[in-house]
């Protein structure tokens, strides 16, 4: 695989207690990534990211924070939630 080839992206959009951000994210890139990179500009604790899961808007099922956004199928214009583990998702 040539290194200059990137993965597709795709534009998705986080939503949070702190506020909402639309981003382009790599297929490739790991649930925990997105998560963390989605706090830090949400101006999030990301010391604190383990206390915070990763939902699709909707549905009350953490993503497997090992996964990739391909591996679960996240597409184009999904809105994803970052929610404090315990509480309910928007």
């Amino acid at each position: 695989m040539s290194a200059s080839k990137e993965a597709p992206r795709i534009e998705i959009k986080i939503e949070s207690t702190a506020g909402s951000i639309k981003r382009t994210f790599n297929l490739n890139q790991k649930i925990h990534a997105v998560k963390v990179s989605a706090m830090a500009e949400l101006h999030m604790d990301t010391s604190a990211a383990s206390k915070y899961g990763m939902f699709i808007k909707g549905k009350n099922e953490q993503l497997p924070e090992d996964k990739t956004l391909e591996e679960l199928g996240i597409t184009e214009g999904i809105t994803l939630v970052i929610s404090l583990l315990g509480a309910e998702v928007i």
